[in-house]
Parts: structure tokens; sequence; C-alpha cells
């Protein structure tokens, strides 16, 4: 099951919020061979529903990323079980929705 076009598209709207110099996120990409965000770095959804589940951006990842980090963005990861954002010095000044 490929992943849900909206979650699809909040995770974009997240990435084009940060600055990613070093391509941390080069996977999350909206061309023919990554539309499935579901095989995106860090991403994990269901097998069955297509809803992602695990947004784990933690460690040498989120190191590399420079905010602001606009997480209301994520609010459409409805069925997100698990985020993982921890070791980003700016990530502590960040609302969750």
């Amino acid at each position: 099951m490929k992943c849900r076009e909206r979650e699809r598209q909040a995770l974009l709207n997240f990435k084009q919020s940060v600055r990613d110099y070093y391509g941390i996120l080069s996977t999350w990409r909206d061309d023919e061979n990554y539309r499935d965000c579901c095989r995106w770095e860090g991403i994990e959804c269901n097998n069955v529903t297509g809803h992602v589940q695990v947004l784990d951006l933690r460690g040498s990842i989120m190191q590399y990323l420079i905010g602001p980090f606009n997480l209301t963005l994520l609010v459409e990861l409805q069925k997100l079980e698990y985020l993982d954002l921890s070791s980003h010095p700016d990530i502590s000044d960040s609302q969750i929705p």
C-alpha cells in the first residue's frame, strides 16, 4: 500500500519549511521514482492502510536540518503513533500540535 496523498503533501510541506543543505531528506521528493512517502528516509507506514505511523528524524538526521520547524504542517499525519525529532537544539522552541 502506498502512502496517502494528503500525508505525502504534509511531509513535503514540512520539508520545504526547513533548510536541508546536506540533502538529508533527499528521498522526500515529488517525482515518479519517489512518490511513495512510505519509502522515504525516517518514515514508516501501516502496510494495510498506507497511513504514516512513524516519523523518526532523531540524531544525525535532525542535526543537519535548520529550522524553524513548522510542526503544524504535520497535523495531517492523523494516524502517527511515533514521532522522534530529538537531538536538535532548535526543536525545543517548536510547538507540537
